[in-house]
């Protein structure tokens, strides 16, 4: 596997990023480029972008002309994401793996898979297991669009208790 370059929608902050990190120059794309001849360059696109606002544009774009992976999340929206991307890869003879982060995602195939290899099993999933909690970026975006919030941050905090009474067995799904 070799990587072939960023498309951004800001080069030159990329291009400086390398620069003062001391790493090889790398090719650095302007994402209000033309890009239809991406599929001569690479073979797949991981598309980076947040699921608000970024993703709904640029997978479908992506798609038309390169195999794409995105970690779509805006979970009330990914049958329709899926149907759009669906369509255009269809229709471009191109892949688009969408949904592939954390959740839903990897934490969603961990599911699969537990499940496949012992029947019967009760996968839990605790986040927010440091001091600080974790951060939800889809619930964060979610609460940043009721109508007056300003800005928000949806933050998990993992109840010990809880967890020590699953690992007890004294809590069962």
């Amino acid at each position: 596997m070799n990587f072939s370059g960023i498309i951004t929608r800001n080069p030159q902050r990329v291009l400086e990023e390398f620069e003062q990190r001391g790493l090889d120059y790398i090719q650095v794309v302007d994402a209000n480029d033309k890009l239809d001849k991406l599929n001569n360059i690479i073979d797949i696109a991981i598309l980076c972008g947040g699921s608000k606002s970024d993703l709904p544009e640029q997978g479908p774009y992506f798609a038309q002309f390169v195999n794409t992976v995105d970690s779509f999340d805006t979970h009330p929206e990914v049958v329709n994401y899926y149907n759009k991307m669906d369509e255009v890869a269809k229709l471009n003879g191109t892949v688009s793996v969408i949904s592939a982060g954390w959740g839903p995602g990897t934490f969603s195939l961990n599911r699969i898979l537990l499940n496949a290899f012992l029947p019967g099993a009760k996968p839990y999933g605790f986040y927010g297991l440091t001091q600080p909690g974790g951060v939800s970026q889809g619930h964060s975006d979610a609460i940043r669009q009721i109508e007056g919030v300003l800005d928000a941050r949806q933050y998990t905090h993992a109840i010990p208790e809880t967890i020590e009474r699953v690992r007890n067995g004294e809590i069962q799904i």
